[in-house]
């Protein structure tokens, strides 16, 4: 179960790969890429759902510890409230890329936008996965609602 939890430092990666891929081409070739709205689209929505999928797994699967250790003050940690809030940020997320990808008019800067709302739900899942600042923030409100939650209910 510990390699499971070794590859939760895939959750904030994705999203930044794929609004970085798309950065990238829009430096390179800036008229192609904005005329390939769809295949855009796609890719950041398919890193956000990768992202989503491997976070609402390891919620299931209750899994809780170091996921990567960069230095002595910083790392990457999950426990239960943090992969619930991941699943929740990247359902929302999907959410809006959808709807944005369905509803927003195909008009000059929507690759940028698409690229922007992707970095933005990237920093979203590295903020909840970097450890104090989302402990130090959420932990108190998100506890005692897990701890009713998750509670076997015996009649």
């Amino acid at each position: 179960m510990s390699s499971l939890l070794g590859i939760g430092w895939l959750i904030p990666l994705m999203p930044f790969l794929g609004a970085l891929l798309i950065g990238l081409f829009l430096l390179i070739s800036n008229r192609t890429i904005n005329r390939l709205t769809g295949p855009v689209s796609f890719l950041l929505i398919f890193c956000v759902g990768i992202s989503t999928a491997l976070s609402f797994f390891l919620f299931v699967k209750h899994l809780s510890g170091k996921v990567l250790q960069i230095n002595t003050s910083f790392g990457f940690y999950l426990d239960t409230a943090s992969e619930l809030v991941l699943t929740i940020i990247g359902v929302i997320g999907l959410i809006s890329m959808t709807s944005a990808y369905y509803f927003r008019p195909r008009k000059k800067g929507y690759v940028l936008y698409f690229a922007l709302l992707g970095s933005v739900i990237g920093f979203l899942f590295t903020f909840v996965i970097s450890g104090k600042p989302f402990h130090s923030i959420f932990d108190p409100i998100l506890s005692p609602l897990l701890d009713m939650a998750l509670l076997p209910v015996s009649i």
